[in-house]
C-alpha cells in the first residue's frame, strides 16, 4: 500500500473515532455497572474477536489502534469498567508496539536517537497528563480529545489529497 493511501486510512479512523466520541453520552462515564455482564447480550462478546483483529490489521497498517479503539470496545462491547479498559488498552498497545516494531526491525532504518528522545518526551507528557487529568473534567477532555482527531485528520486528509487526484 502507498503511504499516501496508509495516511488516509489513518485519518478516516480518526474521523471515525472522533465522531463516536463526540456523541458519546455526556452521563455515561463509561463504568459498568456491577453485574453489567449479565446484563449484556451474548452475540455483544461474539464481535470482540473480530473487532480485535480489525484493531491489530489498522495497527499494523497505520500505527493505530491505541486508547481511541480499544477502550471503547473493551467499556462498550465487553462492558469493562473504564479503569481496568484503560489498562487493559495500555498492555494491548504494549504488545502491538512491540509487534509492529519487531516487524520493521531491520527492514527500515531507525534513528534511534529521535526515537529516545520522543520517547522520553512522550513518558515525561504522559505523567504530566496523568496528573493534569485529575482537575479537568473528563466530558471536556473527551470533547477536546475528538477535535483535536478532527484537526489532525483534516491536515493529513489535506496534504494526501494529491496523490490521488
Amino acid at each position: 500500500m502507498s503511504e499516501a493511501f496508509q495516511l488516509t486510512l489513518l485519518a478516516v479512523v480518526m474521523l471515525v473515532a472522533a465522531f463516536f466520541v463526540f456523541r458519546e453520552n455526556d452521563s455515561d462515564e463509561g463504568e459498568a455497572k456491577d453485574g453489567a455482564d449479565e446484563d449484556s447480550p451474548a452475540w455483544a462478546h461474539l464481535g470482540l474477536p473480530a473487532l480485535g483483529v480489525t484493531v491489530g490489521m489498522l495497527t499494523g497498517l497505520v500505527g493505530v489502534g491505541g486508547g481511541f479503539l480499544i477502550v471503547p470496545a473493551l467499556a462498550l462491547l465487553a462492558k469493562t469498567p473504564m479503569k481496568e479498559a484503560v489498562g487493559t488498552s495500555l498492555l494491548v498497545i504494549a504488545m502491538n508496539s512491540a509487534s509492529g516494531f519487531l516487524g520493521y526491525l531491520g527492514r527500515v532504518e531507525i534513528q534511534w536517537g529521535l526515537l529516545a528522545l520522543f520517547t522520553a518526551v512522550a513518558v515525561a507528557g504522559s505523567f504530566a497528563g496523568t496528573y493534569l487529568a485529575r482537575f479537568i473534567p473528563q466530558v471536556a477532555l473527551r470533547k477536546v480529545f475528538a477535535i483535536f482527531l478532527v484537526g489532525i485528520a483534516t491536515f493529513i486528509l489535506y496534504e494526501n489529497l494529491g496523490a490521488f487526484f
